[in-house]
This record gives structure tokens, C-alpha cells and sequence, in this order.
């Protein structure tokens, strides 16, 4: 059964692969660390986008998933050619940084196989897959409109549920215990993408050990509700966000245009995850072309923002109940709750139970560090969390504390790999090729 699992995700590590490798600029190397977490990120979306395309096409899933297998692999192999044949010499990864990876990775692995997927995970995410599975891809539209079925946030992107429903399609007999092997591989396909950044920007395998020590070693982003080894979308969220960001740095403005389709791809992956990924996504287009001063820069993101208000028009149409837990109570209500707000963040950040010493850590080094800390990076982790933040004067929850405790520690969650990156990576600001 775990075979058979571990054969569905590395499938769609595959797809990833090729699809990475062949959206890869011609005149960049493409080291085989961010070749895999690019893969791992980018690979579930792309088997879930063609699970579902040949569900909605009437093609049943005893015959699209050997086919998008197919595909997956061919598309594994050319990619996989381009890079070695087409592609310049990656350095080498130091071997320092390859036994870190495989213990951490190894750590966050068995973490999740003793945890469970978590409420999110099992009630929202894991119901949609079952469904999705049943339909061999497809959402009818009387689920979307099924009152009795408005507490599962009918309207959310479908990523993480058609990731599992791949999953399920290739077990014999439904196993919830083994789906936690996909937020597992979620998990290492952050390590590795922090690596891959941490590396390209600081050159140094001690600064890089470092970075994936510290997403390894704190207690939240590994256990819990909303932790990346959970069935939660914040984990996927978070490793797209710091994929977005960097591969936006990596991106020279001379040649941004071949940075486009990758640029493209990554984007409507973290727009397909969760609404908070569209939001991202606007967020960090803006700022790129803002400090560029070239608006074009801001195409990209036009096939993610289309792909989500499609979705949620979709939804609408089809008589789906929102999800969103925001509306606008006045000048007067909004602004009383920017104390508790304020308050809210400032005692996640300093919760040492659950976050360790990361946020002092943190903080300490970009304090070290202010003067090479990338600009644009920095203004984009900055704009996503202060409308994250802001989007709290407008809960609609009775009591907005607790809508905070819910949701603060995963919205803090989602940024710390980007900021792990912008800071240990902050030594750094030559482009490597």
C-alpha cells in the first residue's frame, strides 16, 4: 500500500521534473537541489491539473492515470536530457549540505508518519480528494451547492484536494494513514528549496546547513495543526511562496522574459492552494515591478489571478457557499481590532513552546544583516503578511481573538521559509548562472 503511494508522489515528482527543466532558462544552470524542490512543488499541481482536465473531459481515471503517468515520465526523460545536453554545469552541492538534507528530511518524514493530517487536512482537503477520486477528477457541482456541505469550504482551490485525490486513485484500498506521505514530501520539497536558495545566494554550505537546521528544528513548522508535515494547504502556500520569491530574485531584468513560464507556473500553483496564494502572488508581482520599474514584470502573474477569479466565479456560479470568513464592520470596528491584531503577532512571535528560538534568531540576523538584505524579497514578505494581518479587521467571527489563535500561527508559518531565505541568503548579492 505505501508502495503504491510513494509510486503516486514520485510520479508526480517526475512530472515536476520535467516540467521545471523544460520551463528552465537556456542560459542558466540548474543545480539537481532546486531541480527536485522546484519538482516536488510543483510536480502535485501538475498531475492534479491533468487528473482534472481529463476527468472534465469525460476520460475515467482507469485510463487518465496511466496516461498522465506516461506523460509524467516522457516528460521526466526529455527534461531530464535538456538539462544535461542544453543546459550549463551546476556546481556541485557540498557534501555537508546533502547529509544535512537527508537528516532533516528524514526527521520531518518520520515526524509525519506519527501525526495525524489534522482538521483541515481530513474534513476539508481529504473529503474534496475522496470525492474528486470518486469522479476521477471531476467536482459536481451539487457537492459545491450542497448546503450540508458549506462547512468544508466548498470554494477553496482544488491543489492539495486533487494532489490526494492522485494519490487515493492509485491505492487498491482507501489508506487515510498513508496519505500523510504526501505532506511529507511537501515538507522535503521546502528543505530542499531552502537549500537550493540559501546556497545559490550565500555560496557558503555552513549558511546553508544553518538555514535548513532552523526550518527543521522549530517544534511549529513540523508539528501540529497547519505544520508542514500536516494535511493543511500552508505547507504547499509556504514552499511555492518562497519558490516565487526567489526565482523573482533569481530573474535578471534583462532577461526576465525567459523567466516568465517557470515564473507563470509556480504562480498559478500557489494561486490554486489557497485564496491567501492569489493574494500572494498580486503581492509580490507589484513589488517586483515596482522595484525594477518595469511593469511588465507583473505578466506572469496574469495566468494565476486568471486562474483563481475563474475558480471562484466557477464556484459562485455553481451555487457554492463562500468560505471566507471576512467582511467590512465600519471605520470604527476595524480600527479597535488593529490592538488585538498587533498584540496577537507580537505573542506568536515570542511563544518560545512552539517556535523555539526562530523568531529571535531571526530577527537578530536581519538586524546583522540589514545592509545586504535583499529589497525586493524583504518588500514582499512585508506587503503578504501586513495585508494578512490587516484582512483581521474584517472577521466575521464573533470573537475575533479567536479567529487570531487559529489562524495567526499558520499564517506566520507560511512566510518563515522566505524569510529564512532572505536572511541566511542575505551575505550574497551576485546572481550565480
Amino acid at each position: 500500500m505505501t508502495g503504491r503511494v510513494l509510486a503516486a508522489i514520485a510520479v508526480s515528482w517526475a512530472a515536476g521534473g520535467g516540467v521545471v527543466a523544460l520551463a528552465w532558462p537556456r542560459s542558466h544552470s540548474l543545480p539537481w537541489v532546486a531541480w527536485l524542490a522546484l519538482a516536488g512543488l510543483v510536480g502535485p499541481f501538475t498531475v492534479g491539473a491533468a487528473l482534472l482536465i481529463a476527468g472534465n473531459a469525460g476520460v475515467t481515471a482507469h485510463l487518465s492515470v496511466p496516461c498522465i503517468a506516461g506523460l509524467a515520465l516522457g516528460g521526466f526523460a526529455w527534461g531530464s536530457r535538456r538539462r544535461w545536453k542544453q543546459l550549463p554545469v551546476a556546481a556541485r552541492t557540498p557534501a555537508l549540505v546533502m547529509v544535512t538534507l537527508v537528516l532533516a528530511i528524514g526527521w520531518s518524514a518520520w515526524i509525519a508518519g506519527r501525526t495525524h493530517l489534522g482538521w483541515d487536512g481530513t474534513v476539508v482537503w481529504y473529503q474534496k480528494a475522496r470525492i474528486l477520486a470518486a469522479g476521477s477528477g471531476t467536482m459536481p457541482t451539487t457537492t459545491l451547492a450542497d448546503p450540508t456541505r458549506s462547512w468544508t469550504a466548498p470554494d477553496y482551490p482544488l491543489h492539495v484536494p486533487l494532489a490526494m485525490a492522485w494519490v487515493r486513485l492509485w491505492q487498491p484500498v482507501e489508506d487515510e494513514r498513508a496519505m500523510k506521505a504526501l505532506p511529507a514530501a511537501w515538507c522535503a520539497a521546502i528543505l530542499l528549496l531552502v537549500a537550493a536558495a540559501v546556497l545559490e545566494r550565500s555560496g557558503s554550505a555552513s549558511w546553508t546547513v544553518a538555514a535548513v537546521m532552523v526550518i527543521a528544528s522549530a517544534p511549529r513548522l513540523l508539528i501540529g495543526e497547519g505544520s508542514f508535515t500536516s494535511g493543511y494547504g500552508d505547507g504547499p502556500v509556504a514552499g511555492l511562496l518562497a519558490a516565487l520569491i526567489w526565482l523573482l530574485w533569481r530573474s535578471d531584468h534583462a532577461a526576465a522574459r525567459a523567466w516568465w513560464p517557470l515564473l507563470a507556473i509556480v504562480a498559478a500553483a500557489l494561486a490554486a492552494t489557497k485564496q491567501e496564494g492569489s493574494v500572494a502572488v498580486l503581492g509580490a508581482a507589484v513589488v517586483c515591478a515596482r522595484y525594477g520599474r518595469e511593469w511588465r514584470r507583473i505578466c506572469f502573474a496574469g495566468p494565476a489571478l486568471a486562474l483563481a477569479l475563474g475558480w471562484q466565479a466557477w464556484t459562485i456560479g455553481a451555487g457554492a457557499s463562500s468560505g471566507m470568513a471576512y467582511e467590512w464592520h465600519g471605520v470604527a470596528t476595524s480600527v479597535a481590532r488593529l490592538r488585538p491584531i498587533v498584540t496577537a503577532y507580537l505573542s506568536e512571535f515570542a511563544n518560545i513552546r512552539t517556535w523555539g528560538v526562530l523568531w529571535p534568531s531571526l530577527t537578530l540576523l536581519a538586524v546583522l544583516q540589514r545592509r545586504t538584505l535583499p529589497g525586493p524579497e524583504t518588500g514582499i514578505v512585508l506587503t503578504v503578511s501586513a495585508v494578512s494581518a490587516l484582512a483581521f479587521v474584517g472577521s466575521d467571527w464573533p470573537d475575533v481573538s479567536m479567529h487570531l489563535n487559529v489562524t495567526v500561527p499558520r499564517l506566520t508559518g507560511a512566510i518563515v521559509p522566505s524569510i529564512v531565505v532572505a536572511c541566511f541568503g542575505a551575505g550574497s548579492s551576485q546572481k550565480q548562472n
